[in-house]
């Protein structure tokens, strides 16, 4: 399986100079073969893997992946920020002034089996402990800010949960591309397309009960004062190598 992440012209997407750190190329090495696309931010995965995916463009509650996972349980986001456009971005879920409820009314089980993967754009200042994506109902699985890092947070099918912390700092005020894989024994933190630190987690799946999605925010109603982009996730595992190019 290869993984390739690629990005338009620099020129077509207009990203300034200060944040050319975020243009990656990553290629991660399995054992099939399938694309990942990254282009004017947006993503796709072309091999079905993909559970739920916010583009915040034209339709900005829309699941991409036409699960049905659309964020229509709250007030619908503002999506277009200057400081994100100026950035590259484009559109944004925008949470920085009035604080939203973005989370599907939708509410399913999520049978994860030793795979996951998500990722999301995040700019926030101020924030800790608070989603990026998840299924916070039953906290199984979340991505989100915790202290002046990010935290991938896991509960396995036996109710046994744990939270692991980048080393790095993601809360100043600069976009940053995280995201957590899991492989079904070990979790990856990634920062801006490389891997920022790891640790064990062995389980043959994740707690499986009824969940909404949350994007931005937590069931108890705490909301990020920022920005999210292209916020997703899968039931694969997206790799533990990347390759990162300017």
């Amino acid at each position: 399986m290869i993984i390739r992440m690629t990005f338009s012209s620099l020129a077509d997407r207009k990203l300034s100079r200060r944040f050319l750190f975020a243009a990656i190329i990553g290629v991660l090495f399995f054992s099939l073969s399938y694309s990942v696309r990254i282009a004017r931010a947006d993503v796709e995965i072309s091999d079905g893997t993909m559970q739920a995916l916010y583009h915040f463009n034209a339709s900005p509650t829309q699941d991409a992946a036409s699960h049905g996972w659309n964020l229509d349980g709250g007030a619908v986001p503002v999506t277009l920020d200057p400081s994100f456009v100026a950035s590259g971005m484009g559109k944004a879920y925008d949470n920085s002034s009035s604080q939203t409820y973005a989370y599907t009314s939708k509410t399913g089980n999520f049978s994860i089996t030793g795979a996951l993967s998500m990722f999301a754009w995040m700019q926030t200042r101020d924030d800790s402990g608070i989603t990026l994506i998840g299924s916070r109902d039953n906290d199984s699985w979340y991505l989100q800010t915790g202290g002046a890092n990010f935290r991938c947070g896991l509960t396995n099918n036996g109710g046994g949960w744990t939270n692991f912390d980048s080393s790095s700092t993601v809360i100043d005020g600069t976009p940053h591309l995280v995201g957590c894989t899991w492989d079904g024994s070990h979790i990856y933190m990634w920062r801006d397309g490389v891997v920022d630190s790891y640790g064990s987690f062995s389980a043959s799946g994740l707690y499986n009960s009824a969940s909404k999605i949350y994007v931005g925010s937590n069931a108890d109603g705490h909301s990020l004062r920022g920005y999210i982009d292209e916020a997703f996730f899968t039931d694969s595992f997206l790799g533990t190598r990347l390759r990162h190019e300017i």
